[in-house]
């Protein structure tokens, strides 16, 4: 009898920690990355006797946390971030000890630093080249503030048709702004003049090209030529042109704003099997000589205005000057055994022995998952489970509570007997 007492009592203590789990999950259901907590129980064994083992009650056998996949909310803000997959963020305190989460509700500090509600900095990699690949070793993440330089413009291109059919006298002009490496602007004025007798009784159709700037600009009098000349189907023969099977480069020098000289390619070739082909932005096919687009890669300075995260986690600054350019990409840590990381509160987790060594890696990369900007990964808490565990925690405590209280009344009446 008094056997089931303390049986019962294990039972009492069990469920009232089974119920604090679940009053932190339903606690915690609006929490942003919040992995649910979980509970087991294991029987306690007492002694084995020549019938069979007698146990002696229950208790709490492991404690940890779901870690399924939360549901991820839009918010429209550009640096909340949610993960796709596995992994964590990885943030650090100013003594540089790491933490792990999986709540991105990040913002930029007052110095330029990632970092999430609590300060800690979000660490990350710094772009070196992001076409190639190359980015500098992990550490927290800094967002320049200042302004973009200016590029100076070392490249142009034309979509272009011109009449093989006009007359000698017939001209054509376009002009294209490029910019200097101060971000002052140029105007390239291009003039177009049929030679005279290309064209005609089979000859190929030919055109003179000239690139003069304004006096303003240059102290210096600026004046590129060269020839384009087209096959009898309209397309650019780039042995005939001049420069023969090269690119044309314009030079702007002795500028006035003080900048370098300006050298620029006119792209309308690219490589063939057997040589130089047109890229087919010049075209020499009868109708109207007309420009349908032109670009060119210079631009001014300009300010930063917002930053973007794409999936791989890299952060750019989008400018004023229409550039987006890479600055830096978050890191994700993986870890063997998650179910080891210490609870350390505010969204965070640390590593332990159980937990193993984290992995770094880039994100959409491997195992790891995804970034979602402007989203957060929501609690996983399911809330009709959680119900449905609180109403059968609650009548196993009953249960118990009743096992003590029939013990009770049992030797109560063994205490009545009489010899």
């Amino acid at each position: 009898m008094i056997k089931s007492l303390f049986e019962g009592v294990t039972g009492l203590n069990a469920n009232a920690l089974a119920m604090g789990v679940i009053g932190d999950n339903i606690a915690n259901v609006k929490t942003v990355g919040f992995k649910a907590g979980t509970l087991s129980f294991a029987e306690l064994l007492g002694q084995t006797l020549p019938s069979g083992s007698q146990g002696n009650g229950v208790a709490v056998w492991d404690t940890g946390h779901s870690w399924r996949q939360g549901s991820s909310a839009e918010t429209g803000n550009a640096m909340d971030l949610a993960i796709d997959g596995e992994g964590f963020f990885v943030v650090q305190d100013d003594d540089g000890t790491p933490s792990y989460t999986r709540a991105g509700n990040f913002q930029i500090n007052d110095a330029g630093n990632l970092v999430n509600p609590d300060g800690l900095k979000v660490l990350g990699r710094k772009v070196v080249d992001a076409s190639a690949g190359l980015f500098g070793s992990m550490e927290a993440i800094l967002v320049p503030s200042g302004n973009a330089p200016a590029a100076a413009t070392d490249e142009i291109s034309m979509q272009l048709n011109l009449d093989p059919d006009a007359g000698p006298d017939t001209s054509f002009r376009n002009a294209l702004t490029v910019y200097d490496a101060l971000g002052t602007t140029t105007t390239l004025d291009f003039l177009f003049s049929p030679v005279d007798g290309a064209g005609k009784e089979g000859a190929a159709a030919e055109w003179r090209w000239e690139v003069s700037v304004d006096p303003s600009v240059t102290d210096t009098p600026v004046m590129s030529s060269g020839l384009l000349s087209f096959d009898a189907e309209g397309r650019l023969d780039p042995e005939a042109c001049i420069p023969a099977g090269g690119v044309p480069t314009i030079t702007v020098a002795d500028l006035k704003s003080g900048a370098d000289p300006l050298r620029i390619e006119w792209r309308y070739l690219q490589e063939g099997p057997a040589g130089p082909v047109s890229d087919g932005s010049i075209t020499g096919r009868s109708g109207l000589s007309e420009i349908a687009g032109q670009s060119q890669n210079g631009y001014p300075e300009g300010e930063l205005q917002r930053i973007l995260a794409d999936e791989q986690g890299i952060l750019s600054g989008v400018y004023s000057n229409g550039v987006t350019t890479p600055l830096c990409q978050i890191v994700l840590a993986e870890f063997a055994s998650p179910q080891g990381l210490l609870d350390k509160g505010n969204n965070c987790f640390g590593q332990s022995a159980a937990s193993g060594q984290p992995a770094m890696g880039a994100p959409a990369a491997g195992s790891m998952g995804r970034i979602v900007a402007g989203a957060l990964e929501q609690s996983n808490v399911d809330l009709n489970a959680e119900f449905v565990d609180l109403i059968t925690t609650q009548r196993a405590f009953q249960a118990n509570s009743k096992v003590i209280t029939t013990s009770d009344e049992l030797l109560a009446a063994l205490t009545t007997l009489k010899g």
